[in-house]
């Protein structure tokens, strides 16, 4: 069977299995989404910070067509414990997340001539040398809440034009202590989403996302694998049935001082590896495709 072909039965099975009772019970008008075209995903678990993305472009001009399959939806503002998930315009999200990393390290570089020079410069000639504006309280938070603020300042300058909304996820230190935050950006809202177990999400297939991991997470009974596989499975589920939502499926664990990328594989291989938990979902199974090694797709995403 060829992977179109493969992939075309799934996809059927799966919308009818799973999709069944909720086209049932809501309209249309109930599943439209007002968002950017993506899936973002972000929970906070115990210790850690899991985040999902999905690498499908398409056009804003024209619904439904598909610019690339392995846009990079993560950005990583700093080396060790920030990042950020772009949803919408890929340029303006990515000028944000450019402008709030370069700030940080401008910063950065500021607090270390500080620490290292016997002669102190004032404010004014430390922003001539480097060629940027900041406040004085500035220099002592470069971590999460710092990079929120900039990113959201940044934003409401462009708010003109501006089409995005990027989640900033990442690590406030307090002395010895990590606290974990997730701020949600764009030019209406600046919203902080810092509770525990609760999934944050973001784009086009968020509501779906939701839906999905809220009848299977079961806050504090939930092993790392299986808050990794549930993270594969809701990318995988959303998009069956968000056109603008597919292509690579990424899982990152974030920890206060590092982050590792968990998972990176097409759609077609997450959907192959879950479908019997997705189709189980409703009660129903799909047909046997045939042995799971012929179904292996290689990673395209470099």
């Amino acid at each position: 069977m060829g992977m179109a072909n493969a992939y075309s039965m799934i996809n059927q099975e799966l919308q009818n299995s799973v999709s069944e009772k909720e086209y049932l019970e809501k309209t249309n008008q109930d599943f439209k989404v007002k968002e950017w075209g993506t899936t973002n995903l972000a929970i906070i678990c115990d210790d850690k910070i899991f985040v999902g993305v999905d690498s499908r472009a398409t056009s804003g001009m024209d619904k439904g067509f598909i610019i690339s399959e392995t846009a990079g939806k993560l950005f990583r503002i700093n080396d060790y414990n920030i990042l950020g998930a772009m949803a919408g315009n890929a340029i303006d999200c990515s000028n944000t997340l450019t402008y709030v990393k370069r700030k940080m390290e401008n910063l950065k570089e500021v607090m270390e001539h500080m620490r290292n020079t016997k002669d102190a410069m004032e404010i004014d000639e430390i922003e001539d040398l480097l060629g940027i504006h900041f406040a004085v309280d500035e220099i002592e938070d470069l971590g999460i809440h710092f990079a929120a603020r900039e990113a959201k300042k940044y934003i409401d300058i462009q708010s003109n034009s501006f089409d995005g909304s990027p989640l900033i996820i990442g690590w406030e230190q307090k002395d010895e202590r990590f606290d974990p935050h997730i701020y949600k950006v764009s030019k209406e809202d600046f919203i902080i989403e810092s509770t525990r177990h609760e999934l944050v999400v973001n784009g086009s297939g968020g509501e779906r996302a939701a839906l999905y991991w809220r009848q299977h997470y079961k806050p504090g009974n939930n092993s790392r694998e299986e808050i990794l596989n549930l993270m594969k499975r809701t990318l995988s589920y959303v998009s069956l049935f968000d056109e603008m939502s597919g292509g690579i499926m990424r899982v990152v664990e974030m920890k206060p001082l590092g982050y590792n990328e968990e998972y990176n594989q097409q759609v077609l291989q997450v959907l192959f590896d879950h479908y019997d938990h997705l189709a189980i979902w409703k009660g129903k199974r799909l047909l046997d495709l045939g042995p799971r090694s012929q179904s292996k797709i290689p990673n395209q995403l470099s």
